[in-house]
């Protein structure tokens, strides 16, 4: 994305983020879903992407003067709340059954991925803010796919036990 130099401010750029990897996991995953029910939920998690750095933005703002954690923190509940909400909207689209534990853990590793992130770019700026979204996006469809292993081989266990 930053070699293309795309002059979208701030919000468009993390509404075209959430558009992407929405995309990506629409196409991935296979759900058979119609064509307008997938085009809702690309629509929707743009806007859920958008609502999580508005989200961010209005809790940093609150958070300013608690100390150099502060943003760390702020970051982690943003990212949080992101993955929560787009975890909500994958479960009720029907393109994957994710149970509150298995949210729970996806969501606590989007909230280090995007922790991690923010370490990096404090420390290399040049990489560019795509890189919050990128390692948000890994996080995320790691936990779904460790998600979906994990209930393979709980299946495959039970076929061969009984």
């Amino acid at each position: 994305m930053r070699w293309l130099r795309p002059s979208l401010g701030l919000f468009a750029s993390f509404a075209v983020y959430g558009a992407l990897h929405a995309t990506g996991l629409a196409l991935a995953l296979g759900a058979r879903l119609p064509w307008w029910r997938r085009g809702l939920f690309i629509v929707l998690a743009a806007g859920l992407s958008i609502m999580a750095l508005r989200v961010g933005l209005f809790v940093g703002g609150l958070s300013a003067t608690l100390g150099p954690g502060a943003p760390y923190a702020v970051f982690g509940f943003s990212a949080t709340a992101g993955a929560v909400t787009y975890g909500i909207l994958i479960r009720r689209v029907g393109i994957f059954e994710l149970t509150l534990r298995e949210l729970a853990l996806i969501s606590c590793g989007c909230a280090l991925a995007a922790d991690l992130a923010y370490v990096i770019l404090a420390h290399w700026p040049t990489l560019g803010r795509w890189w919050l979204a990128v390692f948000w996006w890994f996080a995320f469809s790691g936990g779904l796919w460790y998600c979906d292993r994990r209930r393979c081989a709980v299946i495959d266990g039970s076929r061969t036990v009984g």
